[in-house]
């Protein structure tokens, strides 16, 4: 999913008339920090890590996602720490925090 996102964050970025070049250019010059996933997104045009983190879940039999910790972040240096990452909204869980929301959305 994360190289759909960024192909379509360069067309938007590259104009109403794309082209190869101009597309090149955008991906280039970019800083997209806010993707699709759980985690911060990191790109630009000397990063292209994509997700900067994780979150590990279990699929039982049914199906159904049960989630082993918190979302986790870290940076592409081999000495990166590893930091929980909480989203408004979002606990550390990954779960929805109807707390954080609601006073998130107060502010």
């Amino acid at each position: 999913m994360s190289e759909a996102f960024t192909f379509v964050q360069a067309l938007k970025a590259a104009g109403q008339n794309p082209t190869r070049a101009s597309i090149v250019a955008a991906i280039q010059n970019s800083h997209w920090t806010d993707g699709p996933g759980l985690t911060p997104y990191a790109y630009s045009s000397s990063d292209h890590n994509g997700y900067t983190g994780v979150q590990m879940v279990t699929v039982d039999a049914t199906g159904t996602l049960k989630t082993l910790g918190s979302v986790e972040t870290t940076d592409d240096t081999a000495s990166g720490a590893i930091n929980t990452f909480y989203r408004h909204g979002v606990d550390a869980a990954g779960e929805r925090d109807t707390k954080r929301l609601t006073s998130a959305s107060s502010h």
